[in-house]
């Protein structure tokens, strides 16, 4: 009966020590468990690792019923396929627990950054993006303009020193450099 007991339990489970001589096993109605018979409160806490008050409250809450003629016996095969199922759902109610703490968590996050770059605005470190884009966009302008301007500047100063080719050298190299910083972007 031991191991037909640790094969319901599986096998992460504590091993099991021999029904204790007071146990008087019973043939259960139920033919399907009649070779397993029933045991006292006491042995089914010991077979659960449980304490006799907590399978009391465990029958109390609907997972043990007492059988018997003074119920004073359970049956063993009922009672372990009972505490399983109470277990499973245990679980299940945990983890959909743990879900909807991890999903307030995640939303007191989210609160906290909203919160966070409100008051960053309101000190004005967070510029828009349109702002500084603009912003950029007339420096690199001004940029492009002037180095564009270079070549007609340095050929009006040196005319004596540099011929046409050379100017129109200047700016070809300028406007090649400013085209390969374009096409990097």
């Amino acid at each position: 009966m031991i191991d037909l007991l640790a094969d319901l339990l599986g096998p992460d489970s504590a091993p099991l020590k021999p029904l204790a001589p007071s146990a008087r096993p019973v043939t259960p109605a139920d033919p399907e468990t009649a070779c397993m018979g029933r045991v006292s409160e006491a042995t089914l806490a010991q077979l659960l690792g449980l304490t006799a008050g907590r399978i009391r409250q465990l029958q109390q809450d609907g997972v043990f019923q007492r059988v018997g003629r003074k119920d004073e016996s359970f049956d063993i095969a009922a009672s372990v396929r009972a505490y399983c199922d109470f277990m499973r759902d245990s679980v299940k109610r945990q983890g959909s627990t743990d879900e909807l703490k991890a999903e307030k968590v995640r939303q007191a996050k989210a609160a906290a950054e909203k919160l966070e770059i409100a008051n960053a605005k309101s000190r004005g470190e967070l510029v828009p993006v349109a702002e500084v884009r603009a912003a950029w966009a007339d420096l690199l302008r001004d940029v492009r303009a002037g180095l564009l301007a270079v070549p007609s500047r340095c050929g009006a100063e040196l005319a004596t020193k540099l011929a046409a080719e050379d100017v129109a050298v200047i700016d070809r190299e300028i406007r090649l450099a400013l085209e390969r910083l374009a096409d990097d972007r």
